[in-house]
């Protein structure tokens, strides 16, 4: 009975310990094995587009009525710098945001307007495109801009960084309406001819030709 009583307990103990290595194996092994190291990408900055450059994508804008307005540059990799601005007429903005960029000494259009409005060679050739998240970036700082010079009034560009996309919302001044009058209906009261009540109170007037 004794010798029962002692394999029971030593069977017991022997599963203990088995226990106590496998809970600390895995503890060991949960604190060895955690999530992935989290990265995060600065947003680029956006900078005043060279005079330079903006001049020579001024003078190949087919259409000498147009200029450039809010233009913002953004650099890219290897060398390129992105080129984004407002495409205007007079005043008046044709287009908003298209993008341009500089890459060995060329300069090249991106975006469909841009593409369509200058001269320039098609940029895409060279792997570069308005979509991508530098030229991304460029068009925010074009709406930046936009927005600091319309809350300001200055058409200097300030130093910026590109924010999350956003929307321009455009202010729209409906010409104000001219309220048109009218002539309430007149209500004769029953049996009395118009020409006996001028005043239209539905009573006959003191002077009404009667009889």
């Amino acid at each position: 009975m004794k010798r029962i009583l002692l394999s029971a307990t030593a069977a017991t103990a022997a599963a203990l310990v088995i226990a106590g290595c496998s809970s600390s194996n895995d503890a060991a092994t949960s604190s060895t094995v955690g999530a992935p190291p989290i990265t995060s990408t600065a947003a680029p900055e956006c900078k005043a587009a060279p005079d330079a450059t903006v001049a020579l994508i001024t003078a190949a804008l087919t259409d000498s009525g147009l200029s450039l307005a809010n233009a913002q540059a953004v650099d890219g990799e290897d060398g390129a710098v992105y080129i984004a601005a407002n495409i205007m007429q007079g005043d008046k903005r044709e287009h908003s945001a298209e993008v341009w960029a500089t890459k060995d000494g060329k300069t090249v259009a991106l975006s469909s307007n841009a593409r369509s409005e200058t001269s320039l060679r098609d940029g895409r050739k060279l792997g570069l495109s308005a979509g991508d998240s530098y030229g991304s970036a460029a068009q925010q700082c074009v709406v930046a801009d936009l927005r600091r010079q319309n809350r300001t009034g200055s058409t200097a560009s300030a130093p910026t960084t590109a924010d999350a996309p956003v929307t321009v919302t455009e202010t729209v001044e409906v010409p104000q309406q001219t309220a048109i009058q009218t002539t309430p209906t007149r209500t004769l009261a029953p049996g009395i001819p118009p020409e006996w009540d001028k005043n239209h109170d539905g009573a006959i007037d003191t002077d009404a030709p009667i009889g």
